[in-house]
């Protein structure tokens, strides 16, 4: 079992080598950082919005919960 594994990685050795040496050698230009600042500011403008939304919704839901409450109560 032990020489079926060490002739199995010899076979593939040069192929890892060739693949961690181009890895090496590579330059990452394809890595370049994304400009993400129009869509940060773009939340920071909607957040008052969404904000003000969530808060009427929260407010609704307590008056009603508050209105079934009073109302089982006589």
């Amino acid at each position: 079992m032990f020489k079926r594994i060490v002739t199995a990685s010899k076979s593939k050795l040069p192929i890892v080598f060739g693949v961690m040496l181009s890895y090496a050698v590579v330059s990452p230009v394809f890595a370049a950082d994304i400009d993400i600042s129009a869509v940060v500011e773009a939340l920071k403008a909607a957040a008052t919005p969404i904000a003000s939304i969530g808060g009427a919704v929260l407010l609704i839901a307590a008056l009603l919960a508050t209105y079934k409450w009073v109302r089982r109560a006589f």
